[in-house]
C-alpha cells in the first residue's frame, strides 16, 4: 500500500511523497525492498503531541486523505495544520515573511527575517524545543543509498532523497542544531567532479541550497545559531574548511586549511572558531566570518600536545571571557589547559603522561572525561569540576573521580548525554578482532549506576568514518535523545540476521531506573544492570548505515 507524506503551506498545497509499506506488526519497521516502512498504527491523540510531531503526523495524514479520496478528512488535516503552524512561533514567523515577500514589502520582510533568525537560534540552544526525529543513511547494494527521517519509534517516515542511482550516492547527513535543515552531500561514482552540496528545509519540505562543489565534504558541522553549515573537503593535500549560510543561501570565506584540521564553533556576538591545525603545529582561535586577508587569529599554541580535537568550554571564565580547552606538549606528557581569549589568562588542568589522548566537556561544564591511550594500556576516566581558565589547582593531585575502563577491553569512542549526567561509551574485547562484541554502556553519575547493553557488529559506516574523529563528530552527530533517555546507532545484531544479516537503526532506551525522578545517589555502591535487566533495543529501519538524532 503506497501512502504518501507529504506537507501543506498556507495555501494547504500538497508538495510532496513517499512510499511505507502496510506493516503494522512489531519489530523493524522497513525492508530493505522499499527503504522505508512501519505503519502509523491506531490514530496517536493530538492532546500532548509537540508541534514537530503533530506536524509531520498530520501532513502524512493529510496526503493519506487525498490519496483516498477522503476530502472531508482531508479538510479537516489541512485546517489543523495551519492552526499547528499558526503556534509554532518560527513556522507562524516564516509564513508572515512570505506573505511580505509576496506583497513586496520589504521593509517588513528585513525585520521578520531578524525575527527567524533569532527564532532559530533559540531553537538551536533547547529552550524547551525538541523535534525528536532520526535520519538514516540507508544502503542497497553497497553503494545505492536514500536519507530518510523518521519519528523516534520509526513512525511517520519522510523519504528527504530519491534511492539514487548506482552511479551516485548520498552520504553524511547532518540534522542544524534547530532541526530546521538536514544537510546532505550527493556524490557520482562513476565520474567524481560530479558532486553537489544539498540542504533541506524539513518543515517546508523545499532544498534550500543545491550546489555544486569543487571537492566533496566529509564532515558537516552547523553553527551553534543553526544557520551556518561549515563542511571540510580535502583539495591539493590540505583538508580546507568553508561555509554556507543557509538562510541567505551566502557562500562565506573558507576560514581555514591544514593536515589534519580539527574544529569546535562558539557563537557569542559572533561565531568563533578554535582550531588544531596539525600541518602548522599551533592551535590558534579567530571569527569565522571574516576575510582570510583581515582575519586576525588567536595563538593559542605552537606546540601542541597528543590530542586531536580542542573544545570551547561550555560557559564563560570568571572574568566573563570565552574559554578554549586544548593540550600542548610538556616533555613526553602533555597538559589541558584552559584558556580565556579575552584577558589571556591560563590554568594547566590535568597533566596527562605518554599517550594520545582524547578530552571532552559535558554539555554543562561540569566533567571531563579522558580517554588515554598508551601502547600497552588504556584508560577512560572522568574529572569532576569546576573548570576556569583562573583555576590553580594542582594537576598532579587532579583526583580521577571515576574510572570507567572495562577489564580486557578497548574503549572506541564515548558522547556526553545532553543533560551532562551520562556517559556512553563503546567497548569491545582487546582480544576481539571481528569487531562484533562491541557493546554500548552508559555510566549515570547522578546515580552510581552502570548498564551495559548487548553486544553487536557497528556499520562499516559508523567504525570507518566516527570511530576513529568521534571527538570531532561528538560535536556535529547526535547519538543521544534530547532528553537524554535513549540513543541511536546503526548495527548488525544476532536478533536479526547475525553477522550475516543486513545493518538496521537501533533505539536503546535506558533502564528505568535512569530515568525515574529519585533522588540522586552519587555515594550509593555502584550497581552493574545487564543481560535481561537491560531494555531490549528496537530496530527501525533495515540497511542503515548511519543514524542521528536531531535536537
Amino acid at each position: 500500500m503506497d501512502v504518501p507524506i507529504g506537507f501543506v503551506g498556507i495555501g494547504g498545497v500538497l508538495k510532496s511523497r513517499v512510499r511505507r509499506d502496510s506493516g503494522r506488526g512489531q519489530g523493524c519497521k522497513c525492508s530493505m525492498d522499499d527503504g522505508v516502512g512501519g505503519g502509523f498504527g491506531s490514530p496517536v491523540p493530538l492532546k500532548g503531541k509537540t508541534s514537530p510531531e503533530l506536524f509531520f503526523k498530520l501532513n502524512a495524514e493529510l496526503q493519506a486523505a487525498v490519496n483516498d479520496e477522503r476530502y472531508g478528512d482531508a479538510a479537516r488535516l489541512r485546517d489543523e495544520l495551519v492552526v499547528v503552524r499558526s503556534n509554532d512561533p518560527l513556522l507562524s514567523a516564516r509564513d508572515t515573511l512570505k506573505n511580505a515577500l509576496d506583497e513586496e514589502d520589504y521593509k517588513t520582510a528585513a525585520t521578520l527575517r531578524d525575527r527567524v533568525r533569532e527564532l532559530m537560534r533559540q531553537r538551536s540552544e533547547g529552550n524547551g524545543f525538541s523535534l525528536n526525529r532520526i535520519s538514516h543513511l540507508l544502503v542497497r547494494e553497497g553503494s545505492v543509498t536514500k536519507v530518510v527521517s523518521t519519528a523516534a519509534d520509526g513512525s511517520v517516515p519522510i523519504s528527504h532523497t530519491k534511492f539514487s542511482e548506482k552511479n551516485s550516492a548520498y552520504q553524511q547527513p547532518s540534522w542544524s542544531p534547530s532541526g530546521d535543515y538536514l544537510a546532505v552531500v550527493k556524490v557520482s561514482v562513476v565520474d567524481p567532479k560530479q558532486r553537489r552540496l544539498l540542504v533541506f528545509n524539513l518543515f517546508e519540505n523545499e532544498l534550500v541550497v543545491d550546489w555544486n562543489i569543487e571537492e566533496t565534504p566529509f564532515y558537516f558541522f552547523w553553527s551553534p545559531c543553526g544557520t551556518v553549515l561549515t563542511y571540510l573537503s580535502s583539495k591539493n593535500g590540505d583538508l580546507t574548511c568553508e561555509c554556507v549560510d543557509v538562510q541567505t543561501r551566502e557562500r562565506r570565506p573558507q576560514f581555514g586549511e591544514g593536515r589534519p584540521f580539527f574544529y569546535d564553533m562558539k557563537q557569542t556576538d559572533t561565531i568563533w572558531g578554535v582550531a588544531h591545525i596539525g600541518s602548522k603545529s599551533v592551535v590558534e582561535c579567530f571569527k569565522l566570518f571574516e576575510a582570510p586577508e583581515k582575519r586576525e587569529s588567536i595563538l593559542l599554541t605552537e606546540s601542541p600536545g597528543s590530542f586531536k580535537s580542542p573544545q570551547w568550554h561550555p560557559n564563560p571564565s570568571l572574568e566573563g571571557g570565552s574559554q578554549a580547552l586544548y593540550m600542548v606538549k610538556d616533555g613526553t606528557s602533555s597538559i589541558l589547559k584552559c584558556t580565556d581569549i579575552v584577558t589571556g589568562e591560563s590554568a594547566n588542568l590535568i597533566r596527562i603522561g605518554n599517550g594520545a589522548s582524547v578530552f571532552s566537556m559535558s554539555p554543562d561544564g561540569s566533567r571531563l572525561a579522558i580517554l588515554v591511550r598508551g601502547e600497552r594500556a588504556e584508560e577512560l576516566t572522568v574529572v569532576d569540576g569546576p573548570f576556569d581558565a583562573k583555576d590553580q589547582r594542582n594537576m598532579e593531585d587532579s583526583p580521577f573521580t571515576v574510572n570507567l575502563s572495562v577489564p580486557f577491553s578497548r574503549t572506541l569512542a564515548f558522547f556526553w548525554s545532553p543533560d551532562s549526567k551520562k556517559l556512553l561509551y563503546l567497548s569491545e574485547p582487546m582480544d576481539s578482532i571481528s569487531q562484533y562484541h562491541c557493546r554500548w554502556n552508559v555510566y549515570d553519575f547522578s546515580r552510581n549506576v552502570l548498564a551495559r547493553f548487548e553486544e553487536h557488529a557497528p556499520s562499516k559506516i559508523f567504525l570507518t568514518q566516527i570511530v576513529p574523529f568521534f571527538d570531532q563528530y561528538s560535536r556535529s552527530h547526535r547519538i543521544w535523545s534530547a532528553d537524554s533517555s535513549a540513543f541511536c546507532y546503526s548495527a548488525k545484531s544476532e536478533r536479526l540476521g547475525g553477522k550475516r544479516g543486513p545493518t538496521f537503526s537501533w533505539v536503546q532506551h535506558l533502564p528505568t531506573e535512569m530515568g525515574d525522578n529519585k533522588e540522586d545517589n552519587e555515594d550509593a555502591p555502584r550497581r552493574i544492570i545487564k543481560g535481561p535487566e537491560t531494555p531490549i533495543p528496537t530496530p527501525l529501519l533495515t540497511g542503515s548505515e548511519l543514524c542521528s538524532w536531531s535536537m
